[in-house]
């Protein structure tokens, strides 16, 4: 599905964005005596970008719900049932993000919490972070 394929690239950019932003704030205050103890606040570069992240692959999700919500429908009997009593059963149109599927397995599926700890996300955002905390207690410990 392009839109999924879209929400990849959206992903990608993302990621290549906050590595670029990141890099280049935290080798700023390295190579500056002046701000080589403000690294400390390069640490919360990734993590904006991890929501923003987040946010695309939320959205992303929901599609993919929508996508199996529409698979379901045909291929459970629900497209025989609508075209013999002539309207659309089990499926709301116009629905592409699935805002009004809210059950369980659907606020299970797009939820916050479990998108963020995804290891594709989780795992780049929170090692940057480590990484210019890390930075800075050298900086700190190395300048005293």
């Amino acid at each position: 599905n392009g839109v999924i394929k879209q929400g990849d690239e959206i992903s990608k950019s993302v990621k290549q964005w906050a590595i670029t932003v990141w890099a280049a704030a935290l080798g700023g205050a390295l190579t500056s005596s002046e701000l080589r103890l403000y690294a400390w606040a390069t640490c919360f570069l990734p993590l904006m970008f991890w929501f923003v992240d987040a946010s695309h692959r939320a959205d992303q999700r929901r599609f993919i719900w929508r996508n199996l919500k529409i698979m379901d429908f045909l291929n459970d009997g629900g497209l025989e049932q609508s075209v013999a009593g002539g309207r659309v059963v089990s499926l709301v149109l116009l629905d592409m993000t699935s805002r009004r599927s809210r059950t369980p397995d659907h606020r299970r599926i797009v939820a916050w919490r479990r998108i963020m700890s995804f290891r594709t996300l989780s795992v780049l955002y929170l090692s940057m972070t480590a990484l210019s905390l890390l930075a800075w207690g050298y900086a700190y410990y190395a300048k005293g």
